[in-house]
């Protein structure tokens, strides 16, 4: 008995009527066989190692040939169960479990992999704001991006790793915690500055924006006019600039923008 993807040695041997040298062939039983190993003098022991990729019972024989071709009969069974082991327990999540202040664009990951180096292994994630998160994705990397969460919002994530032969293991259910939102900050920095005089009539204004969250995206609504009051003339824009057109000479204009 053994494992999956390890080498396991077998040893057998024979004698020769004529006591010539002999060689031996393994029929393995997963449909290859060894090359003929030897020569060996008659009667010593001969060797050789095998691995197996898939979980089964195998049943082995070996034959003898001696230096002149001729060649035995297979021998009785010898047979050997190889088992596979489960993948390891995902582990190691980041970010870690009971987290708080996460980027709304954090991608998450996890230590996982297989005891058995030939296995194949894949995980599904499960994501979601409730305590038991939905199946979401089935990856083959230890990463996943949820994309862009919600701020101040708990999220719980779980990884089950599957390996190639159908067995699995589960991660505990983990959570975190992603940062309050913070208003953007106030535009400042006008161009032309307030209050200014001879400002010529193609002017484009702009101001400096931004927003304390790093991941958040900024739009800005552009009021302008020739009232205290000024109306709305562009929204939702991204850029920091507003061209507003020709202008009147001699005119005093008001203008506020409103991230």
């Amino acid at each position: 008995s053994g494992d999956i993807c390890i080498s396991h040695d077998y040893t057998t041997s024979t004698t020769d009527p004529n006591n010539d040298q002999l060689y031996y062939q393994f029929d393995w039983d997963d449909g290859t066989y060894s090359n003929w190993v030897g020569p060996y003098n008659s009667g010593d022991p001969a060797s050789a190692s095998h691995s197996w990729n898939d979980p089964d019972t195998y049943n082995i024989k070996v034959k003898a040939k001696d230096v002149f071709g001729e060649e035995s009969d297979w021998s009785d069974i010898f047979t050997v169960t190889i088992s596979n082991k489960v993948p390891y327990e995902p582990s190691g999540p980041y970010p870690a479990n009971g987290s708080i202040d996460i980027s709304t664009t954090i991608i998450v990951n996890w230590t996982g992999g297989d005891p058995d180096n030939c296995d194949t292994v894949t995980y599904d994630v499960y994501f979601g704001t409730t305590s038991s998160p939905p199946h979401v994705d089935n990856v083959a990397i230890e990463v996943y991006d949820p994309g862009t969460l919600d701020h101040s919002t708990t999220y719980y994530w779980q990884i089950i790793s599957q390996d190639n032969h159908g067995e699995s293991t589960a991660s505990p259910i983990w959570n975190f915690t992603t940062t309050e939102n913070t208003a953007p900050y106030e535009p400042s920095g006008p161009y032309p500055a307030n209050g200014s005089t001879d400002v010529p009539i193609n002017i484009v204004v702009n101001w400096t924006g931004g927003d304390p969250d790093p991941d958040d995206i900024v739009t800005y609504d552009v009021y302008f006019g020739t009232n205290t009051s000024p109306t709305l003339v562009a929204n939702n824009i991204s850029d920091t600039s507003c061209d507003p057109g020709t202008l009147e000479y001699e005119t005093t204009y008001y203008w506020m923008i409103v991230a």
